[in-house]
């Protein structure tokens, strides 16, 4: 008895070690020449077509305007406020959850105007969802006069942010998060983690 327990504890003790060396053989392949871990990056396309999007500027949305926004069903995002920047906009969805009545008619009605497109088939809350392309901003009246008739949609607010190239990333992908107002940073390791997982909306 007492050699068949040190057969069992010699063998669960190689087993530890084997364990050890294959996770140390993983962490020296993620590893580069320096030692540091390998970064995924996103594709060269991906990166022409969101400038900027490794510098993680992101704006948080209710929903269930942030998945409609990712998905290229909402055209405009209307704000009472400008901005200067242009180029990469990561958008995360708020924390509070969809009022379901509100969400479900406002979904029905971009339905209505958009039978052929692919509407996203959940609005979490607390969610990094996508990153898109912020091409301009334009006060409420030069919207108006310039870009409305061509998008097809509108908004009461000051001004117009017009937005185009969505891109959303895969739903197991998108990790749950805390958003802020205005226009703020992600954390440099989210951007690594989730830029090159991206996924162009058609």
């Amino acid at each position: 008895e007492g050699g068949a327990r040190r057969v069992q504890d010699a063998t669960a003790e190689q087993q530890a070690t084997d364990m050890l060396v294959e996770l140390e053989r993983r962490q020296e392949e993620r590893a580069g020449p320096s030692g540091a871990q390998s970064i995924s990056m996103p594709s060269d396309k991906t990166m022409a077509l969101l400038p900027g999007v490794m510098d993680g500027v992101c704006l948080s949305m209710h929903q269930p305007w942030a998945s409609l926004l990712v998905h290229g069903i909402k055209l405009v995002e209307g704000r009472e406020w400008s901005t200067q920047h242009r180029g990469a906009l990561w958008i995360a969805s708020t924390a509070k959850a969809m009022d379901i009545e509100e969400g479900k008619q406002l979904i029905e009605a971009f339905k209505k105007m958009y039978p052929s497109k692919t509407f996203p088939s959940s609005y979490p809350p607390g969610t990094l969802l996508g990153c898109v392309n912020l091409q301009s901003v334009q006060d409420k009246s030069t919207f108006e006069s310039e870009s409305m008739g061509t998008i097809g949609q509108g908004t009461e607010s000051k001004f117009a942010w017009l937005i185009d190239r969505q891109h959303a990333l895969p739903k197991s992908l998108q990790p749950r998060i805390s958003g802020k107002p205005k226009l703020w940073e992600l954390e440099r390791g989210l951007v690594e983690a989730c830029a090159h997982t991206l996924q162009p909306i058609q």
